[in-house]
């Protein structure tokens, strides 16, 4: 069982070492860079700020700095905000991200769990036909086709401007999560 964990974990490494690798390989082969096509900025500044962030130095170096960044959480500076870095942002989008994976997986697992044990006590009859092709049907139609019937069926209750984004008590807040995202 360590044995396969182990194992586990390595390939874990190595597929996110290759997907930082292929992004940014990806990112540093597109023509141009941040601060190219900058509207009145003189060359001598866009290459100063090129200095700054480590942008003139080789690709390689640029990977191992990149890495090392990484690996210690820090996610670098943000080229467009000045002064802001991409913790911050990440910061900021958390916990918005958080609440609304915990309301996705509460719901997911108060409808899936019922609906297979139903399924399971009427295997073969109408019951069990009937969820199978909800559960196929809630698979293959894409999000963005879903989202747009979630908003035009959900109760008027919910859609008539009183779910706040701030609501006073936790169950007033399940409205406002239950929104298509």
């Amino acid at each position: 069982m360590v044995k396969f964990i182990l194992k586990r974990i390595g390939t874990m490494i190595i597929a996110m070492f290759m997907i930082i690798l292929i992004t940014f390989t990806l990112m540093h082969s597109i023509p141009g860079g941040p601060f190219t096509n900058t509207k009145g900025v003189p060359e001598e500044v866009t290459q100063a700020m090129e200095a700054k962030y480590g942008l003139d130095q080789p690709m390689p170096v640029q990977f191992v700095k990149y890495l090392g960044s990484l690996l210690h959480g820090d996610f670098g500076p943000s080229y467009k905000y000045t002064g802001k870095t991409v913790n911050d942002f990440i910061a900021t989008g958390a916990p918005v991200s958080a609440k609304l994976g915990l309301v996705t997986l509460v719901f997911v697992l108060l409808t899936s769990i019922p609906m297979g044990i139903l399924a399971a006590l009427k295997n073969g009859k109408w019951q069990d036909m009937l969820l199978m092709a909800i559960a196929t049907i809630g698979v293959t139609i894409p999000s963005f086709v879903i989202a747009p019937m979630l908003i035009y069926c959900l109760p008027s209750a919910w859609t008539a401007g009183r779910a706040t984004s701030c609501p006073s008590s936790p169950w007033a807040a399940i409205p406002s999560a239950t929104w298509p995202a």
